[in-house]
């Protein structure tokens, strides 16, 4: 597991049940947004964090980590995009 993906889990596990929830249900807005490939909500809909960090890898690629900033705020979670963002600033790896 590389960096992004280790850095993607940590900030999606700070999301309760329901977050979790309205994050995937606001990927499928903001991925269109990117003009990005559709992550099918049957494939989304019981996914663990780790499935879901697998997911929007494999279907967004260098979008992936723009999604997810949109998506946590979104969700009204700017603290967690912020955070997101900071360690793509710092070099842990690309936007």
């Amino acid at each position: 597991m590389g960096d992004k993906e280790e850095v993607l889990i940590s900030i999606l596990d700070e999301l309760i049940d329901e977050e979790l929830k309205r994050f995937k249900f606001s990927l499928e807005s903001i991925e269109k947004k990117y003009s990005c490939q559709h992550i099918p909500r049957s494939k989304l809909e019981h996914a663990q964090v780790t499935d879901i960090v697998s997911l929007l890898i494999d279907h967004y690629s260098d979008h992936t980590i723009n999604v997810v900033k949109d998506a946590l705020i979104h969700i009204k979670k700017r603290c967690l995009a912020d955070q997101l963002l900071k360690k793509a600033e710092t070099g842990m790896y690309s936007i």
